[in-house]
């Protein structure tokens, strides 16, 4: 068995990190050795450009591919949107109703299918539409409290993008609105950008300053597996977590542990985006255990914070102490962690999806 060498080429656009190909079955051993072939990739690449990376393994005659595509760098994407728009014309709110029943009905206008799920809390109506590569689009509208805007639509950006399937939102936004969509009139309720990073969730701390509310969920041997930075009701707020753990209960195939950032930005508009560096706050500081030291305040400091993270053990401290701590954790900032870099990327991003949301198909 001999692994082919990676060939790499610039990826387009901001492909999904850390994706495996499901299409064989690997067996122990292949596993390790694209593992270790992959943990090599991620060391050279981790400053470096966006990239595509393939895998061979090869078994007598037989080639098998693995494909893993990932940011060198930090890269952010658009993980999850959900936006809502007011109608408050009566013919439009029946246009509505009869552009879903009519889709419904005609299935070839959908290469798939599409369900009205009985499971909406605040709609009376939701449809569900799974395209040829199972991603979601959800659509909800009349809602029971008049105070929240008529219809909903929920879907994943990046993952609509990744299997060029973004016309079948642009078309259906086209469908729904009569090609009247006001942008300013679209409260994003809520959208998830994130950004995937080759370290370990347990060895980051996290800090967002003025942030008091903060959580943190451990593994069986009290490693910390998530952070939590605010409270639902915040206007962004931020998940820290192990994303490797995911992608193995998926079967896949990873390298070096990957940590994803992930801010979730609440009720904005889209006019709002452009100007908003979701990332600009955030600090992140890479610690590890010190071993050997006689500095045994600050061991026992940086000890705390890997056991239940950073705010909760400022909290615990006096308020004069706090900045002193802080100032010198900030000789473990994360040097691959720069949030003015990550904003014309950002904006990128959010570029695109504004030209989906306009109704124009060129759109990522």
């Amino acid at each position: 068995m001999t692994i082919i060498p990676p060939q790499a080429t610039h990826g387009k656009g901001l492909p999904e990190i850390n994706e495996p190909s499901y299409n064989y079955n690997y067996t122990v051993r292949e596993k390790a050795l694209i593992n270790k072939e992959i943990e090599a990739i991620q060391d050279k690449t981790l400053h470096t450009p966006l990239k595509t990376q393939s895998v061979g393994v090869k078994k007598g005659q037989k080639l098998k591919t693995f494909t893993k595509i990932w940011a060198g760098g930090p890269v952010p994407r658009l993980d999850k949107l959900a936006f809502t728009v007011p109608v408050t014309d009566i013919t439009h709110r029946k246009h509505i109703l009869e552009t879903m029943v009519h889709l419904k009905k005609d299935i070839s206008n959908f290469d798939k299918h599409i369900s009205e799920p009985n499971d909406s809390k605040a709609y009376r109506h939701a449809f569900n539409y799974r395209t040829p590569h199972k991603n979601l689009i959800r659509i909800e509208f009349a809602p029971y409290k008049p105070s929240i805007n008529f219809i909903r639509v929920e879907c994943n950006p990046r993952a609509l993008a990744k299997h060029g399937e973004t016309t079948y939102l642009t078309g259906l936004v086209k469908d729904l609105f009569a090609d009247e969509l006001d942008l300013s009139e679209i409260n994003i309720s809520r959208l998830d950008i994130c950004v995937d990073i080759a370290v370990p969730v347990s060895s980051v701390a996290v800090y967002v300053p003025g942030y008091k509310v903060a959580k943190v969920f451990k593994d069986a041997g009290g490693a910390i597996q998530t952070h939590y930075l605010g409270t639902q009701q915040s206007k962004i707020q931020y998940c820290i977590y192990n994303k490797t753990a995911e992608a193995l209960s998926k079967g896949g195939i990873v390298g070096k542990e990957i940590t994803r950032v992930e801010c979730r930005l609440k009720h904005v508009k889209v006019s709002d985006l452009l100007d908003l560096n979701p990332f600009e706050k955030l600090q992140l500081y890479v610690c590890s255990p010190l071993v050997g030291t006689k500095d045994f305040v600050w061991k026992w400091f940086l000890d705390r914070v890997m056991s239940q993270g950073l705010v909760v053990t400022l909290a615990e401290m006096p308020p004069q102490d706090q900045k002193l701590y802080r100032n010198r954790l900030s000789e473990y900032t994360a040097a691959w962690w720069d949030p003015i870099a990550l904003y014309d990327a950002y904006r990128a991003e959010i570029a695109n999806l504004i030209t989906i949301l306009s109704g124009v198909t060129e759109g990522y």
